[in-house]
Protein backbone atom coordinates (compact mmCIF):
# COMPACT_ATOMS: atom_id res chain seq x y z
CA UNK A 1 0.00 0.00 0.00
CA UNK A 2 1.16 3.32 -0.59
CA UNK A 3 -0.03 6.70 0.67
CA UNK A 4 0.60 10.40 1.37
CA UNK A 5 0.59 11.76 4.79
CA UNK A 6 -0.26 15.37 4.24
CA UNK A 7 -0.77 17.28 7.81
CA UNK A 8 -1.42 14.48 9.81
CA UNK A 9 -3.96 12.75 7.68
CA UNK A 10 -3.55 10.21 4.98
CA UNK A 11 -3.90 10.61 1.71
CA UNK A 12 -3.80 9.20 -2.16
CA UNK A 13 -4.00 5.99 -0.94
CA UNK A 14 -2.90 3.04 -3.73
CA UNK A 15 -3.35 -0.72 -3.13
CA UNK A 16 -0.79 -3.09 -4.71
CA UNK A 17 -3.12 -5.12 -7.45
CA UNK A 18 -2.51 -8.15 -4.84
CA UNK A 19 -4.11 -5.79 -1.63
CA UNK A 20 -6.99 -4.42 -4.27
CA UNK A 21 -7.83 -8.43 -5.50
CA UNK A 22 -7.98 -9.23 -1.11
CA UNK A 23 -10.17 -5.99 -0.87
CA UNK A 24 -12.88 -6.38 -3.83
CA UNK A 25 -13.00 -10.42 -2.26
CA UNK A 26 -13.71 -9.24 1.30
CA UNK A 27 -16.44 -7.02 -0.21
CA UNK A 28 -17.64 -9.52 -2.07
CA UNK A 29 -17.98 -11.51 0.80
CA UNK A 30 -19.64 -9.12 2.99
CA UNK A 31 -22.23 -8.20 0.53
CA UNK A 32 -23.44 -11.50 -0.29
CA UNK A 33 -23.33 -12.15 3.61
CA UNK A 34 -25.69 -8.84 3.93
CA UNK A 35 -27.63 -10.32 1.12
CA UNK A 36 -28.24 -13.54 2.29
CA UNK A 37 -29.08 -12.02 5.93
CA UNK A 38 -31.52 -9.06 4.18
CA UNK A 39 -33.64 -12.39 2.02
CA UNK A 40 -33.73 -14.01 5.05
CA UNK A 41 -34.71 -11.23 7.22
CA UNK A 42 -37.62 -10.49 4.37
CA UNK A 43 -38.72 -13.95 4.39
CA UNK A 44 -39.10 -14.09 8.14
CA UNK A 45 -41.31 -10.74 7.84
CA UNK A 46 -43.34 -12.29 5.63
CA UNK A 47 -44.01 -16.10 6.80
CA UNK A 48 -44.49 -14.08 10.71
CA UNK A 49 -47.37 -12.35 8.97
CA UNK A 50 -48.79 -15.08 7.00
CA UNK A 51 -48.37 -17.24 10.52
CA UNK A 52 -50.11 -14.59 12.82
CA UNK A 53 -52.80 -13.08 10.61
CA UNK A 54 -53.47 -15.47 8.43
CA UNK A 55 -53.14 -18.62 10.30
CA UNK A 56 -50.43 -20.49 7.97
CA UNK A 57 -49.04 -23.06 10.02
CA UNK A 58 -45.63 -25.12 9.32
CA UNK A 59 -46.34 -26.69 6.64
CA UNK A 60 -47.71 -23.82 4.48
CA UNK A 61 -44.85 -22.04 5.64
CA UNK A 62 -42.33 -24.10 4.03
CA UNK A 63 -44.40 -24.07 1.10
CA UNK A 64 -43.98 -20.29 0.93
CA UNK A 65 -40.61 -19.93 1.69
CA UNK A 66 -39.82 -22.82 -0.97
CA UNK A 67 -41.59 -21.03 -3.75
CA UNK A 68 -40.42 -17.39 -2.82
CA UNK A 69 -36.80 -18.96 -3.06
CA UNK A 70 -36.89 -20.57 -5.88
CA UNK A 71 -38.79 -18.15 -7.91
CA UNK A 72 -36.32 -15.64 -7.14
CA UNK A 73 -33.68 -18.22 -7.78
CA UNK A 74 -35.42 -18.74 -11.28
CA UNK A 75 -35.95 -14.86 -11.84
CA UNK A 76 -31.63 -14.40 -11.32
CA UNK A 77 -30.93 -17.14 -13.32
CA UNK A 78 -33.67 -16.21 -16.47
CA UNK A 79 -32.25 -12.50 -16.14
CA UNK A 80 -28.70 -13.12 -15.46
CA UNK A 81 -28.79 -11.18 -12.01
CA UNK A 82 -26.63 -11.63 -9.12
CA UNK A 83 -27.56 -13.43 -6.58
CA UNK A 84 -29.83 -11.59 -4.07
CA UNK A 85 -31.23 -9.09 -6.68
CA UNK A 86 -34.36 -11.50 -7.34
CA UNK A 87 -36.08 -8.84 -4.55
CA UNK A 88 -35.51 -6.05 -6.60
CA UNK A 89 -37.38 -7.89 -9.28
CA UNK A 90 -40.28 -8.78 -7.64
CA UNK A 91 -40.46 -5.26 -6.56
CA UNK A 92 -40.37 -4.13 -10.51
CA UNK A 93 -42.89 -6.99 -11.62
CA UNK A 94 -45.60 -6.07 -9.26
CA UNK A 95 -44.84 -2.43 -10.09
CA UNK A 96 -45.37 -3.33 -13.69
CA UNK A 97 -48.71 -5.32 -12.90
CA UNK A 98 -49.65 -1.92 -11.37
CA UNK A 99 -49.11 -2.48 -7.82
CA UNK A 100 -47.39 0.82 -6.15
CA UNK A 101 -45.72 -1.22 -3.28
CA UNK A 102 -42.86 1.61 -2.26
CA UNK A 103 -46.28 4.09 -1.93
CA UNK A 104 -48.22 1.67 -0.13
CA UNK A 105 -45.02 1.71 2.31
CA UNK A 106 -44.56 5.17 2.01
CA UNK A 107 -48.14 6.06 3.07
CA UNK A 108 -47.89 3.31 6.31
CA UNK A 109 -45.59 5.60 7.94
CA UNK A 110 -42.76 2.46 8.31
CA UNK A 111 -39.47 4.08 8.03
CA UNK A 112 -37.12 2.43 10.84
CA UNK A 113 -34.33 3.00 8.65
CA UNK A 114 -34.45 6.71 8.59
CA UNK A 115 -33.00 6.90 12.30
CA UNK A 116 -30.17 4.31 11.52
CA UNK A 117 -28.87 6.17 8.83
CA UNK A 118 -29.08 9.65 10.95
CA UNK A 119 -27.16 7.82 13.46
CA UNK A 120 -29.86 7.50 15.92
CA UNK A 121 -30.27 3.83 17.59
CA UNK A 122 -33.44 3.47 19.16
CA UNK A 123 -32.28 1.82 22.22
CA UNK A 124 -30.70 5.42 23.14
CA UNK A 125 -32.70 7.38 25.76
CA UNK A 126 -31.61 10.65 23.98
Amino acid sequence: MYFNKIGGKIRNVKFTPDEQKALDEEIQRQLLESAKKFELDNACSILWTLYRHFGFREERLKKVMEFMIGMNREMEQHYEMDKGDGTWLCRRKLEDAGYDVEGWYNRSGAEPYVEMAEGKNQNDEN
